[in-house]
């Protein structure tokens, strides 16, 4: 059984993140989340509909504030707020990393889903080979 995205659902979860996210947005983010977790039907290897639905909402933000933002940053701005001024605006951010989760770390919600794929085998270093069925 496929989890199914309820856009309305996803925003109020991380409200108020991306309240002024639309619902192709989040739908575009939604499959190319599936397609990182390797399938969305009983072929998953996440087998627990709530811990894949868990994973796929966290992966959803994560590619939803990268490719277009959010409301408290925009889209491309990577990593941790490290430090930050109000005359002038000015923001750092860092990006602790270690080989192969550079992408994971970008955002909070893809750290919090690249731990959760861990014990799956999804948040290797490298790819696995995936084998996605349409």
């Amino acid at each position: 059984m496929p989890v199914i995205l309820d856009a309305d659902e996803f925003r109020a979860l991380f409200a108020p993140e991306f309240a002024a996210s639309n619902n192709l947005q989040i739908e575009s983010a939604f499959q190319s989340a599936t397609v990182l977790v390797n399938n969305n039907d009983d072929t998953s290897i996440i087998q627990k509909l709530d811990i894949r639905k868990n994973i796929l909402y966290h992966l959803t933000a994560h590619i939803v504030m990268l490719t277009y933002g959010s409301a408290s940053r925009g889209a491309g701005s990577a990593g941790i707020v490290t430090q930050k001024t109000e005359g002038s605006q000015s923001v750092t951010r860092q990006i602790n990393t270690t080989q192969g989760n550079q992408w994971w770390l970008q955002t909070r919600y893809g750290n919090m889903a690249w731990q959760m794929l861990k014990p799956y085998g999804r948040a290797a270093k490298k790819p696995v080979k995936n084998y996605i069925s349409s």
